[in-house]
């Protein structure tokens, strides 16, 4: 965060003092774009439709951690007085419980991006595209994420691309 702070800072500055002699004026926004998606009606919606689709699969990936856990404290509490042959099954079975759990637990976060990246996309292309409209029709130069410190919109006057490619072209 510090470091987007300042290369805030200094991309103002740089800007003011540019528009200073060009008497110009600069303006930057900062939009903190996840809260912007997280508080839209449309993305409250896709939140409350992930927290259905998923319940049920996260409540029981929890009982079988339970399971897991509770085996496990069974376990140490036996293990003193169990045979090897026994001892051998109960850490069979509690490492196969556990390689279960974890191949359950991969396939949940899976489809849980993979229905987040379905639901969540195109809120975030609508709300990029109305951010883009905003900041032509406000004559904004510049606005910034201000959770990620990404460029979010950038008019054609801060583009130094063909400034830059001409000097090195030079040299």
């Amino acid at each position: 965060m510090k470091k987007f702070l300042f290369a805030l800072v200094t991309v103002v500055f740089v800007f003011s003092a540019g528009s200073a002699f060009a008497q110009t004026p600069v303006k930057i926004g900062v939009i903190n774009f996840p809260a912007l998606i997280e508080r839209s009606n449309a993305g409250q919606a896709a939140t409350r439709d992930m927290e259905k689709q998923f319940k049920g699969r996260e409540d029981a990936l929890k009982v079988r951690k339970n399971e897991i856990e509770r085996l496990s404290a069974e376990f140490e509490k036996q293990s003193m007085a169990l045979k090897q042959e026994a001892k051998q099954g109960k850490e069979d079975e509690l490492r196969r419980k556990m390689m279960e759990y974890q191949k359950l637990a991969m396939e949940l976060e899976r489809d849980r991006q993979a229905a987040s990246d379905r639901l969540f996309r195109p809120i975030f292309e609508k709300a990029e595209r109305l951010v883009n409209e905003h900041a032509q029709k406000n004559k904004f130069n510049l606005l910034f994420d201000g959770i990620s410190g990404r460029v979010i919109y950038a008019d054609s006057t801060v583009d130094l691309t063909d400034t830059i490619l001409s000097d090195l072209n030079k040299r």
